[in-house]
């Protein structure tokens, strides 16, 4: 049960196959042409004092960009891209630093990777078209800044975005500033540049608005979910850092890190990667001293909606103005491992849709910074969960009710580390036959048997849909697990899935799987769900011993694991209006 190959409406409208297969090929054709651009990036840094010695409050400003040095904290030169914004006499403006994701590189003009195909870099060049100075700098150890790269440390790269405000303030011209004389400044950053956009702003008050996106809340709970290590993305990070360096990435070859990329985290790694998420400080009561949108994906594995629920919950203890979007990707994994969605690796939807409120993600972005930086209010919904295919929610609240609606799990016998693993080859059966079957009547779920659990994934019945449910919030696993041999452990895989009236295919949700130790008594929360319910759907809970995203995780050959307890789903009745 790995994927579903192509969602379809609710309303009837199925996906576009080749749109998103033609979209593929043309966006593999830009990224090898904004490839070649970046090799360009490399020119002389611009003499910024001289370049502004004639600059003053009457003078117009034309619209430019250009490359400097920035000396960082510690002496580490940064280097940085400065979009000047078109200015009329009398004029000024705020500042927006952009950056960028782990292994990665800045948007060194806007026909770039970012300025052209990622989400924060778009926004980014919006910005600089709507008026607003625009930064945005290789972090250290990549592209064209010197060091070496130490994984988002406190000491490092967090203070290097301060270091970043420090150089805009003493520098650029124009700057529109508060009454204390503070500049306004905002952000933009995926993955890692989400996540040094966080940190920097417990540590330094003057930034005022930024849009992290899909990022981290507690690096070891997103890299090893309830203890058990990735496999696919701990692997590519790996590479990309190391890659993406030029082999200034010596951290990843420390003892600790290189046994946890081989599935065994110990204390000291825990603690390091502790220091390096907002977790820490958040429970400690250094909430985030910034307003903030927070922009999630629901099919990310590696940082689930939790990162950008837990991380929106922090900036609201901490009396900022928060928002939350939940889109439908951000980190993918390549096809087979999840079903394909664009770009390779990361890519976040164009569009957003919640009830009446229709506009583009780019455009979200620049409205929430019009209106923290320039004091330009506009009418928007605060929260917002958006889903590829069916009605939107219109409302995020309901995700930080804890709780919901418990089901006990029947018992159910499932076969470690095999079940699961030829979904590929067997899961299109199953939509196939899907078309030949008449619906039927559905029984409640206390009378539907449990299927599967040998060869393909066991799937256990806990709910028959009604018109106008939905899911909303986190699931909570409550399982006792036990192996047929007393002395063997082994690992399964939950997932929440959903079967339709007359087809044994069950589609899960989010395409997102906890690992459940065997043997263990185990309670754990799930990945974040945001799902439209139809009539006589069947929720349940779905157990396999091996997925694609803990390849190699999997445990307990020969032996099956025995399956007992109760699941909480955060479900609602009534309708999404």
């Amino acid at each position: 049960m790995l994927m579903r190959p192509v969602p379809v409406s609710r309303t009837g409208q199925s996906g576009d196959v080749m749109s998103a297969v033609a979209g593929g090929v043309v966006g593999t054709f830009k990224i090898w042409l904004l490839l070649c651009s970046a090799l360009l990036s490399a020119c002389a840094g611009v003499d910024v004092k001289e370049r502004y010695q004639q600059t003053g409050p009457d003078v117009a400003l034309s619209q430019t960009s250009y490359h400097v040095d920035i000396k960082s904290h510690d002496g580490v030169v940064l280097r940085a891209t400065v979009y000047q914004p078109a200015l009329e006499p009398g004029v000024d403006a705020p500042v927006i630093i952009h950056t960028h994701g782990f292994g990665a590189f800045r948007a060194p003009r806007r026909w770039s990777i970012y300025g052209q195909l990622v989400l924060s870099g778009q926004a980014a060049m919006a910005a600089w078209d709507s008026g607003y100075w625009v930064i945005s700098y290789d972090q250290r150890g990549f592209g064209d800044s010197e060091g070496d790269v130490h994984l988002m440390d406190p000491d490092y790269e967090v203070k290097d975005f301060s270091s970043v405000v420090d150089w805009a303030d003493e520098n650029l011209p124009r700057i529109l500033r508060d009454p204390s004389g503070d500049p306004f400044i905002g952000g933009s950053g995926e993955s890692y540049g989400g996540a040094v956009q966080i940190l920097a702003s417990m540590q330094d008050p003057r930034i005022d608005a930024i849009v992290p996106i899909a990022t981290w809340y507690d690096l070891k709970e997103a890299l090893a979910p309830n203890g058990v290590v990735q496999s696919f993305w701990p692997f590519a990070l790996d590479w990309l850092g190391t890659i993406g360096s030029g082999f200034d990435f010596d951290l990843i070859n420390e003892t600790s890190y290189q046994s946890a990329l081989a599935g065994d985290i110990d204390s000291a790694t825990t603690l390091d990667m502790s220091r390096r998420s907002p977790a820490e400080y958040c429970e400690k009561g250094e909430g985030i001293q910034a307003d903030a949108l927070f922009i999630q994906g629901l099919r990310d594995v590696l940082f689930p909606l939790n990162h950008g629920l837990a991380n929106w919950e922090c900036a609201r203890e901490a009396g900022q103005d928060v928002y939350l979007v939940a889109l439908q990707d951000g980190h993918i994994m390549p096809w087979p491992m999840q079903a394909f969605s664009g770009l390779p690796l990361f890519n976040t939807q164009a569009n957003i849709r919640c009830g009446p409120y229709r506009t583009t993600a780019v455009a979200m972005i620049l409205a929430f910074w019009d209106d923290k930086l320039k004091g330009k209010t506009t009418m928007r919904p605060r929260h917002c969960l958006t889903f590829a295919f069916g009605e939107p929610m219109p409302s995020a609240e309901l995700l930080l009710e804890p709780g919901g609606e418990v089901f006990e799990v029947p018992e159910a016998r499932v076969k470690l580390a095999f079940s699961g693993s030829l979904e590929l080859l067997l899961q299109p059966w199953d939509w196939f036959a899907g078309w030949f079957i008449p619906a039927g009547t559905v029984l409640p779920a206390t009378e539907q048997p449990v299927t599967g659990g040998t060869l393909r994934p066991a799937f256990l019945p806990l709910y028959r849909a009604r018109e106008g449910d939905f899911l909303a919030g986190v699931p909570r696993l409550q399982l006792v697990t036990a192996t047929e041999r007393a002395e063997q452990a082994g690992m399964l895989f939950a997932g929440i899935g959903v079967r339709r009236p007359g087809s044994s295919a069950v589609e899960v949700i989010h395409e997102q799987f906890t690992p459940v130790p065997v043997p263990s008594g185990e309670q754990a929360d799930m990945a974040g769900v945001v799902y439209p319910l139809a009539a006589d759907e069947t929720v349940g809970l779905v157990l396999q011993g091996y997925t694609g995203a803990y390849y190699g995780r999997g445990e307990g050959w020969r032996d099956t694991a025995r399956v007992s307890g109760a699941v909480t789903l955060p479900l609602h009745h009534g309708g999404m209006d």
